[in-house]
């Protein structure tokens, strides 16, 4: 299902909630707060990025995680910790 997902898909769900899973007791919060399109580099799927934010200090290591949204399911993303801003840390990631 992933490599089927588009930046339509997930713009939709702008200033939604995923449920990032920490373990199986635990999720951490994030918002979608950007859905950036790539320009075209030939045939294919357009590329896009997500960043995700969250109210949490410290930020978590970079590596897959499962997050879980309502409308899209769970979905196995690779994020990046790619600064913090006035709130917490924010998170990206990239489809190619």
């Amino acid at each position: 299902m992933l490599a089927e997902l588009t930046h339509v898909d997930f713009e939709p769900q702008l200033h939604t909630t995923f449920a990032l899973q920490l373990n199986p007791q635990e999720a951490l919060p994030l918002e979608l707060t950007q859905v950036e399109r790539a320009p075209q580099q030939g045939p294919g799927r357009l590329g896009f990025s997500l960043i995700f934010a969250s109210d949490r200090r410290g930020h978590l290591p970079q590596r897959t995680y499962t997050l879980v949204h309502p409308a899209l399911g769970a979905l196995e993303l690779f994020l990046v910790p790619i600064g913090a801003d006035a709130v917490g840390m924010q998170y990206q990631a990239i489809f190619g």
